[in-house]
C-alpha cells in the first residue's frame, strides 16, 4: 500500500521528482527523503565531490578545514549516477570569492549572478526530461521556474523556502536600529528590479515547503495562499550534537554561545550591545562563525573583554562549544528556521531565541529557553539577567532541552516531506486532468 502511494498509476512508473540546489543547505536531506521512497529522479547541483569531477580534483590540494568542507559536499545516500553537476566552475569560483571578498554586499551580488546562471541551466535541462515535479530553493528558482512555466507547465514547481521571504525580511529590517548597516549587507532589498525577481519566483511557484510558522507567515506577507504552504520541521543529528550534563561552576560568569555568521541579519548587533552592558564576571559571549576583520561589528567589539570572536568552527568542533555553554543565544532578525537552535537543544543547552528565528517553534517558554521580540534589547537583557540570577534553574533546563530536541529527527523529516511532496503532486495532476 505504501509503495502504491509513490507510484504514478497514470504513467505506469514511480513518481519522478528532481531536487536542484547550487549549494547544499538541507537539500541532501530532502534528496535522501525522496530517494528512500524511490521517487528521486535526479539531484542537480554545482560543487559536488563526485568521481572525476572538478571538485574531486581541487580537493586534492586542500587541507584542514577546507578539506573537511569539501568532504561534506557529498550525499552518501545518493548514487553518483543520479547527481547532475551544472556550472561547477562557477560554483568553485563562488566559494573562492566568498573567502577573499571583504564585502558581504559584493558576495551577495555574485551569488545572485551565480544562482541565475545555474537556474537557467536547470530550466533548460529539465525542459527535455520526463518528470513530474521540480523542487528548488528560494532565490535560486526564478529563471528555471519561468522557463518551465512556459515550456513545460506539466512539471509541478515546488519552492523549498529555507529563509524568510526577502520582502518580509526587508519589512523587519526597516524597523531595526541597524538599518543603515543592513542596507550595506543587503542593498538588493532596496533594488526594485531584484525584488521583482524574488516576487516572480514566488508567483511562479505552485507549492511551498517551509520548516517554521515564521517562514509560512513570511509567504502570507507576500500574498501566498496558506493552503499552498506545508510546514515540515527539520531534524538534527543527535549523534553529532550529543547531550552532556553540565559541570560548569555556577560561580563563574554566564557563558553564552552564538553560532552563525557575525552579521547584522543575524541580529548580532543586538546581542553584542546587550552583553557589553555586563562585566566579564557576569557574562561572556563566544561567537562561533565567520566575521569581517574590518567590519563594524568586529572593530567595535573586538576589544571588549567579555566578547570573544572564535571565527569559523568546523561541525566536529561545534558540539564541544555548545556543551561548554550555559545558554545559546540566537537574536536573528532574518531567518527561515535556524538549525542551530535544534543543535543547541540537542546538546542540552537552553536557548534564548528571537521570534524571527523559525527554530523558536521548538522553544517552550521557561522550560527549555525563552523567546524574545526580535530587536528588543531590553527584553534580551532581561532574559540574560534572569539566566545569571537563576543558574540552578538554568542547569535543570538542560535535560528538558535535550528531550525536546529528540522530537526533531531527520527520519521524521524524511517521512513527512516525501509524503507531503507526492500528495501535492497528485493533487496538482488531478486538477489538470
Amino acid at each position: 500500500m505504501e509503495d502504491n502511494f509513490y507510484y504514478n498509476q497514470k504513467n505506469n512508473r514511480p513518481f519522478r521528482v528532481v531536487v536542484a540546489h547550487p549549494g547544499r543547505q538541507h537539500s541532501f536531506e530532502l534528496a535522501t527523503a525522496l530517494e528512500q521512497k524511490g521517487v528521486l529522479y535526479k539531484y542537480i547541483t554545482t560543487v559536488y565531490d563526485k568521481e572525476k569531477s572538478l571538485t574531486s580534483f581541487v580537493k586534492k590540494f586542500l587541507r584542514g578545514k577546507d578539506l573537511k568542507k569539501a568532504n561534506g559536499r557529498r550525499c552518501k545516500s545518493i548514487d553518483d549516477s543520479k547527481v547532475i553537476q551544472l556550472c561547477e566552475g562557477w560554483g568553485l569560483l563562488f566559494l573562492l570569492i566568498q573567502r577573499i571578498l571583504k564585502s558581504q554586499a559584493l558576495a551577495n551580488r555574485f551569488c545572485r549572478f551565480y544562482n541565475s546562471v545555474f537556474s537557467k541551466k536547470v530550466g533548460q535541462y529539465l525542459s527535455r526530461e520526463d518528470i513530474d515535479a521540480i523542487i528548488m530553493f528560494d532565490s535560486t528558482a526564478e529563471e528555471a521556474f519561468a522557463i518551465l512555466k512556459k515550456n513545460r507547465p506539466d512539471i509541478f514547481r515546488i519552492q523549498d523556502v529555507s529563509i524568510a521571504t526577502r520582502h518580509y525580511m526587508k519589512h523587519n529590517f526597516e524597523n531595526d536600529y541597524g538599518l543603515h548597516e543592513l542596507k550595506k549587507e543587503f542593498p538588493e532589498f532596496w533594488d526594485d528590479r531584484v525584488m521583482k525577481g524574488y516576487k516572480n519566483e514566488i508567483e511562479d511557484s505552485q507549492f511551498f515547503l517551509v520548516a517554521s510558522v515564521m517562514s509560512k507567515n513570511s509567504l502570507k506577507f507576500c500574498g501566498v495562499n496558506e493552503d499552498l504552504v506545508s510546514i515540515i520541521p527539520y531534524g538534527v543529528n543527535h549523534n553529532q550534537f550529543s547531550y552532556k550534563p553540565s559541570n560548569r561552576d555556577h560561580e563563574s560568569s554566564l557563558r553564552i554561545i552564538y553560532v552563525g555568521q557575525v552579521t547584522y541579519r543575524k541580529g548580532i548587533h543586538h546581542l553584542l550591545n546587550v552583553v557589553s552592558r555586563f562585566n566579564s564576571s557576569e557574562v561572556d559571549v563566544y561567537l562561533a562563525g565567520g566575521y569581517e576583520e574590518d567590519g563594524s561589528l568586529y572593530t567595535k567589539y573586538k576589544d571588549v573583554n567579555n566578547i570573544h570572536f572564535l571565527g569559523f568552527v568546523t561541525r566536529d568542533e561545534l558540539a564541544k562549544e555548545y556543551q561548554e555553554a550555559d545558554v545559546f543565544c540566537f537574536p536573528t532578525i532574518g531567518e527561515g528556521y535556524g538549525l542551530v537552535v535544534l543543535e543547541a537543544l540537542s546538546c542540552g543547552v537552553p536557548v534564548i531565541s528571537s521570534d524571527l528565528a523559525g527554530g523558536n517553534d521548538a522553544i517552550i517558554e521557561g522550560k527549555n529557553g525563552f523567546v524574545v521580540k526580535a530587536g528588543d534589547d531590553n527584553e534580551l537583557e532581561d532574559r540574560i539577567r534572569w539566566c545569571i540570577n537563576h543558574r540552578d534553574e538554568l542547569a535543570n533546563m538542560r535535560s528538558f532541552s535535550h528531550s525536546t530536541a529528540l522530537e526533531y529527527t531527520w527520519e521524521k523529516y524524511h517521512e513527512n516531506v516525501a509524503r507531503v511532496t507526492i500528495n501535492a503532486i497528485k493533487n496538482y495532476q488531478s486538477k489538470e486532468e
